[in-house]
């Protein structure tokens, strides 16, 4: 029992202190950029303010798009458990919104507040709130709307920010699930910048592009001969 409350009260640390700093970096992040442009060397310059604006991208765009799955969340548990006549519906609801941003746990916590609220309204109710709850969490949020949001907040595709959430989270755990997407989002721009940086200093390696032939040029001489016979005659 000592080991697991040491271990929990280690994993909500480590929560408060990434999301205070994710803020701080959030709010203060264009100064930061800006105070650390002026204090680097004129020739490491952009390379610092790069990697700078690309981590801002990722950690901010990741904590948009975490407020609005919370959000998301929020209202279909809420809503959810008002229409089937659950207690304390608006409660689980914001719940859910704070509890979204634990990881792996979270989404576990809130579920089973939700079953055990529903129990009083019979077995027919808890077992309809058990699987909207599932369908909800697993299939709506975590498999549909939080890989496209991610996508869009951070930059990354769609698969590439649902496999960085699986891995992450099983890899690291508590803190491998909360920073898995904004570090897949850093790790793709980097590898863009380093495939463009190549790109221009080896252009021999890629040559321009032709342009398609129009299919008049693509037919053969003997073909094209009988039609201009035919136009003569």
């Amino acid at each position: 029992m000592f080991p697991f409350l040491t271990g929990l009260l280690g994993n909500i640390i480590t929560l408060i202190v990434v999301v205070t700093l994710s803020v701080y970096f959030v709010v203060d992040g264009p100064r930061i950029i800006g105070w650390l442009h002026l204090k680097t060397p004129a020739t490491q310059r952009g390379t610092i303010t790069f990697l700078l604006s690309t981590l801002d991208q990722s950690l901010g765009g990741y904590f948009r798009g975490s407020l609005l799955l919370a959000l998301i969340g929020a209202l279909g548990t809420g809503v959810g458990l008002a229409l089937l006549r659950v207690p304390y519906a608006a409660l689980l609801g914001a719940l859910f919104f704070f509890l979204y941003f634990v990881p792996v746990i979270g989404v576990y916590v809130i579920g089973v507040l939700c079953i055990l609220a529903a129990l009083p309204q019979g077995w027919v109710v808890t077992l309809i709130v058990a699987v909207y709850i599932t369908l909800l969490q697993g299939v709506v949020i975590g498999q549909i709307l939080s890989p496209r949001i991610f996508s869009k907040t951070v930059g990354i595709h769609p698969i590439v920010a649902l496999f960085a959430l699986f891995a992450g989270a099983e890899l690291f755990g508590l803190l491998g699930g909360l920073l898995a997407v904004p570090v897949a989002g850093v790790l793709q721009q980097i590898i863009v910048a380093l495939w463009h940086r190549w790109k221009q200093e080896h252009p021999e390696q890629f040559p321009p592009e032709e342009p398609p032939l129009q299919p008049s040029a693509q037919l053969p001489e003997q073909q094209v001969l009988p039609f201009r016979a035919a136009e003569r005659s």
